[in-house]
């Protein structure tokens, strides 16, 4: 449910709270989706079959 150009660099690790907690592969692609951070949460919250989302946590794991 990410979109494609996101999904190539991270995976759902949790949600949790309304916060979903992302993997990332490296550092800089980290950065590059807290900068997106509300055009994602827009484009996740889009999605009926997903509970709202309020929060995006990045955790580095390469």
């Amino acid at each position: 449910f990410l979109p494609e150009t996101i999904g190539q660099f991270c995976h759902v690790m949790n949600l949790k709270e309304h916060c979903l907690v992302l993997g990332i592969r490296n550092s800089a692609a980290a950065t590059r989706i807290r900068y997106q951070e509300e055009e994602l949460l827009n484009h996740l919250n889009r999605q009926s079959n997903l509970p709202t989302i309020l929060k995006l946590e990045c955790v580095v794991r390469p």
